[in-house]
């Protein structure tokens, strides 16, 4: 839950950068907290801010760090959609999907042939012969 670890990381990241620890340590925790802010919805510059920071301590410290340094050249190159995109893209796709109405079924459209269309039409009618006459 990236939400719920943004604090902890933001205290993390407050008792860490004082310090003197290795800087590949620094490095992980300011990815993280890039990484919590960028997909629940925070500061995207910061959140921007704090990976590139995050790829100059990986690239400048000892040791092998090819693979978070990848990770981190990664989420520039891409940074994820924010949580709330994210939500409002997955209400919109199952909007799409859901029926009309109670007991109707959405039939995909699969062709702009007019023939079809008018075939898909009359399938979604309701049958006169269905229709209550006696009001």
């Amino acid at each position: 839950k990236p939400a719920a670890a943004r604090p902890v990381l933001e205290r993390a990241l407050a008792i860490r950068a004082p310090a003197a620890i290795p800087p590949a340590d620094l490095a992980a925790t300011r990815f993280a907290l890039a990484q919590a802010l960028g997909t629940s919805g925070g500061d995207r510059a910061r959140a921007h801010a704090l990976a590139t920071q995050a790829r100059h301590g990986y690239a400048g410290a000892e040791g092998d760090h090819r693979a978070r340094l990848a990770a981190a050249d990664e989420w520039l190159a891409h940074p994820p959609a924010a949580a709330s995109t994210a939500r409002r893209q997955d209400r919109a796709r199952r909007a799409l999907t859901r029926p009309h109405s109670p007991g109707a079924s959405v039939t995909p459209r699969t062709s702009s042939n007019p023939a079809s269309r008018t075939a898909r039409m009359n399938a979604s009618r309701v049958p006169k012969a269905s229709i209550d006459r006696t009001r």
